[in-house]
């Protein structure tokens, strides 16, 4: 009997060891599941983020002038979708329920273009006199701009067309000479970065406007755009003229990415009463590229802008 009670209690002793080794597994596996679980869970950089963005659209709504901004965040913001609808930021993961959004300031003096992005590498936020875009990159087609009417009759009757492309320059001389713009002056890159610019002194007060013209290069044979850059000085006529540039490519250029962009190159912004416009068209790392089969009918456009700017 005795020896039969103390089995039992060794047996017993054994049982509820065995009971709290799994107990404890238990308990180690629930805790490990609960850390993977908050570190899957999303719904706090979700929070972060939408009212990140809220605060910068707030934010460049509010500031005068220009901004250009590129918000990045250590890959995370690729995770998500974003929706901009009634004045709110939306951001969603590709199955999951939960949804967070947050307000932001709408200003509805001016065009709004706001993009849905859907796990974006960037986002991309940009303020002009006349509108605020948010995209994941800004080689995107909008709409068209309302320009500003700031009175410009008459201004441009002498242009500096600097060039690294001959056919580009060939086409823009070729259409002024039926416009009332009489006076050209044209220069031309050297390739050696390490020589003196010399074309910084052909500009003067004199020189109403500056027109940089080149073509694009980028390793991205996905990005194939019109970039018009402006000047940083005499700003607003200097961005009057991109913007009407900007208007009269996207109505006769309705597929291609158009952009408009403040700049600090010094070849347009030397005479600082003067207006200075860079034009970067295409991408040449594309070969047969699509674009560069219309410059006659790009630089067609752009003096049409001018002519338009002077009425």
């Amino acid at each position: 009997m005795f020896r039969k009670k103390g089995f039992n209690k060794k047996g017993m002793a054994v049982m509820w060891y065995l009971i709290e080794a799994v107990l404890i597994s238990f308990v180690i596996i629930l805790f490990f599941q609960y850390i993977q679980s908050v570190k899957d869970n999303t719904m706090f950089e979700k929070q972060f983020l939408s009212r990140d963005i809220a605060l910068m659209i707030d934010t460049i709504n509010s500031v005068p002038g220009v901004v250009i901004y590129n918000y990045e965040d250590d890959g995370k913001i690729k995770q998500f979708e974003y929706t901009f609808v009634d004045n709110k930021v939306q951001i969603n993961k590709k199955d999951e329920q939960l949804e967070i959004k947050y307000h932001y300031y709408y200003n509805s003096q001016i065009n709004n273009d706001y993009q849905n992005l859907l796990t974006p590498e960037k986002i991309m936020f940009a303020k002009t006199l006349s509108s605020t875009k948010v995209n994941s990159e800004l080689s995107y087609v909008g709409s068209i701009e309302s320009c500003s009417r700031v009175i410009t009759k008459d201004e441009i009757h002498k242009i500096m067309v600097d060039y690294s492309d001959e056919e580009l320059a060939f086409e823009f001389a070729n259409h002024i000479l039926n416009t009332k713009i009489g006076n050209l002056i044209t220069s031309t890159r050297n390739k050696n970065p390490t020589i003196i610019d010399d074309r910084l002194l052909l500009i003067n007060k004199d020189t109403p406007l500056v027109l940089s013209i080149k073509i694009g290069s980028d390793t991205d044979q996905t990005k194939n755009s019109i970039k018009i850059y402006y000047s940083q000085n005499n700003k607003e006529k200097s961005e009057k003229l991109a913007c009407m540039i900007n208007n009269n490519l996207k109505k006769n250029f309705s597929a291609m990415a158009i952009i408009q962009l403040p700049s600090n190159e010094k070849i347009i912004n030397k005479n600082v009463d003067g207006i200075g416009i860079l034009l970067e068209i295409g991408n040449d790392k594309i070969k047969d590229n699509e674009l560069f089969k219309s410059k006659d009918k790009i630089m067609n456009h752009v003096i049409k802008a001018i002519g338009d700017y002077n009425e």
